[in-house]
């Protein structure tokens, strides 16, 4: 990894129009090598969530001479990918699976490396993969399906671990035109949802309703006045379906008559909670109506609007670049951000002043400001239920970190092996 291939990485990020990170960089007014090993970045105005972005896939770099080589043929099955760290791109059987094998020429030397190749295999499943686990064809994984969690514990084929994550299940209002438009059926349908019984039953007990938008792991710098804040919003998860008709009563009929449409990829747990949603719109006397789509097509409707088209409420299992609130609240809440697909900027004004202040009580402070105005609207997302970080390691293997960094960490290269 050179200077050269850092700055034409970070640039990439910030101008290409497909990044996926480009407004990060919204306040980058430069990047340039200014050594062998050196490059600085000025900005156009203070960005104190900037540097922090930078540990995440914001600034991760590849090697600008592959890149310019393949173009828009990177990360296919037939060039792979090239990038930093302890495995180097293999193959890929389309459909299949990914395989890396070890480079041995990785830079931390301290890391063990023990495992010479691995393949990832790619499954919708859960039935076949919680199989695949207890059989063994399937040495470990991250996020085991939710309905195995029961088999895995009581399986001496391997052992079953659980981290804090800053992970959550929520609803993303997609569409302000509908009946979602009007913040009182919002309210409505959220407080009508058993989540409580969505996390026992659906998740396994993995999942505890959230009280706030953003997750306690990520609550960082503002953990004081976050805390405090869904304290006293907290509630048990269980449906309040009076309460849901009692501020559906003032709504007009022209409005609750709209039909609401959830849209859920085909998978067994997320057709559940599609289900629990519905029954809570029913009870409620909402005119609501699922769909359920193949799993493989399903992000299309996160990202595509024309594959959106007018749909109402979006499933997704949500984390952020790194424990930050305010990383959350920009791709969630924000406008441009990644999953804001109605365009709400009720907090721009807020968001643009707290990454500018230095001082981390007052940015707790305008962070804790964001955060109840988006629980009072209940916009652009619905706080639903948050998740454990699980990782399953079969008998063969040891090593895999169960805390969430995984997501961005080189965490391949703690694998071992026990022996058996």
């Amino acid at each position: 990894m050179t200077a050269d291939d850092v700055v034409w990485s970070m640039r990439h990020n910030m101008t290409d129009k497909s990044s996926f990170y480009g407004y990060l960089y919204s306040n980058v007014a430069s990047i340039t090598k200014t050594g062998a090993g050196e490059v600085t970045v000025r900005l156009k105005k203070p960005d104190y969530l900037f540097n922090d972005e930078l540990a995440s896939f914001a600034g991760v770099a590849v090697e600008k001479k592959f890149y310019e080589q393949n173009c828009n043929k990177a990360g296919t099955s037939g060039v792979g990918v090239m990038c930093t760290g302890p495995y180097k791109f293999d193959k890929w059987t389309r459909g299949q699976s990914v395989g890396v094998s070890r480079y041995d020429g990785y830079w931390n030397k301290s890391l063990p490396l023990k495992v010479k190749n691995i393949d990832f295999t790619f499954l919708t499943d859960d039935s076949a993969i919680t199989s695949g686990l207890l059989s063994g064809q399937i040495d470990g994984t991250y996020g085991p399906p939710t309905a195995g969690p029961a088999q895995l514990r009581a399986s001496s084929a391997g052992k079953l671990y659980s981290g804090a994550a800053p992970l959550a299940v929520t609803l993303v209002v997609a569409n302000h035109k509908g009946a979602l438009g009007n913040a009182d059926v919002r309210r409505a349908l959220r407080m009508a949802i058993d989540w409580k019984g969505i996390g026992s039953q659906v998740y396994a007990g993995e999942g505890t309703p959230a009280s706030l938008q953003t997750v306690p792991a990520v609550y960082g710098f503002a953990k004081d006045d976050l805390t405090s804040y869904a304290d006293s919003v907290r509630t048990d998860g269980s449906a309040r379906i009076d309460e849901a008709k009692k501020l559906l009563a003032g709504v007009p009929a022209d409005v609750k008559s709209k039909q609401i449409s959830l849209v859920v990829p085909q998978q067994a747990e997320t057709q559940q909670l599609g289900l629990g949603v519905k029954d809570a719109a029913d009870k409620i006397g909402l005119n609501f109506k699922l769909d359920v789509v193949p799993a493989t097509g399903y992000s299309n409707y996160l990202y595509d609007p024309a594959t959106r088209g007018n749909t109402d409420l979006l499933y997704t299992q949500f984390w952020p670049n790194i424990p930050n609130p305010l990383d959350w609240l920009g791709l969630t809440a924000v406008t441009g951000g990644t999953f804001n697909q109605s365009g709400y900027s009720g907090i721009d004004g807020l968001y643009a002043e707290a990454i500018g202040t230095k001082d981390d009580s007052a940015r707790s402070k305008l962070v804790l400001r964001m955060e109840r105005k988006l629980h009072d609207e209940m916009d652009p997302m619905f706080s639903g239920i948050q998740l454990t970080n699980d990782v399953w390691l079969g008998s063969r293997i040891t090593g895999a970190p169960a805390a969430f960094d995984y997501v961005y960490y080189p965490w391949a290269a703690h694998l071992g092996g026990t022996g058996k």
